[in-house]
């Protein structure tokens, strides 16, 4: 478990580091996805300062932009980063009960 839940860590943690990169590079996909610049902008407030996201928003429109990489990317990255805390969980209760939480269920 311990191995696991480092392995996972380490994982994530260059998750996130490839999102922060392919935001810093403005990484566009190539193909025919497209998506509204208002959605973009959504996306990335929570990068903003709380005052400029009036600012923000009302500078976004309705055209269509090429999907940042950053975009699809925040589900991996998230899933990765929940990865690692339920197995960092499972860990801390193996080692505190001293009983795996894991159990196999049996088909009946």
């Amino acid at each position: 478990m311990l191995g696991a839940a480092v392995i996972a860590t380490y994982f994530a943690r260059f998750a996130v580091k490839t999102n922060i990169f392919s935001e810093m590079l403005n990484d566009r996909t190539q193909g025919q996805d497209q998506i509204p610049e208002w959605v973009v902008t959504l996306l990335s407030l929570p990068a903003t300062p709380v005052g400029d996201w009036g600012s923000a928003m009302g500078n976004a429109s309705s055209k269509l932009v090429y999907t940042p990489v950053w975009i699809p990317q925040l589900a991996m990255s998230i899933g990765a980063i929940l990865l690692a805390v339920a197995l960092w969980d499972t860990l801390y209760r193996t080692i505190i009960t001293g009983k795996n939480p894991i159990v196999s269920e049996g088909v009946e």
